[in-house]
């Protein structure tokens, strides 16, 4: 998480589908994490960063984005079946993203 900065995209993945876009404004810091982080993990401080957030209009299922873009980018991002890696926060290659938006316009849209 350290290494975000200003002008970074992150997209929200969970419960099996894309669900929202958003835009890092400000780095990294210390700060008081959000409540609900806060009860999950029993500690008050952590890393926070400043973002606006947008949920897509149609959340984007794993199972829509095909599973040869998935596969060819497994390692860091999707295991050897495509399926994600669990992880808090992953660092997306520039040219999935680019075929992610060729595949999703609307995804596009949010950039």
């Amino acid at each position: 998480m350290a290494e975000l900065k200003p002008g970074d995209i992150c997209l929200h993945y969970s419960e099996g589908a894309i669900k929202a876009v958003s835009h890092v404004i400000e780095m990294v810091k210390e700060g008081k994490r959000p409540v609900p982080l806060t009860s999950l993990l029993g500690e008050e401080l952590g890393q926070v960063v400043r973002s606006s957030y947008s949920e897509l209009d149609s959340p984007i299922p794993l199972n829509e984005i095909s599973l040869e873009l998935r596969l060819n980018y497994s390692g860091e991002t999707f295991n050897r079946k495509g399926n994600p890696n669990v992880r808090y926060l992953t660092r997306l290659r520039a040219e999935f993203t680019a075929k992610l938006c060729e595949q999703f316009p609307d995804l596009a849209l949010k950039f």
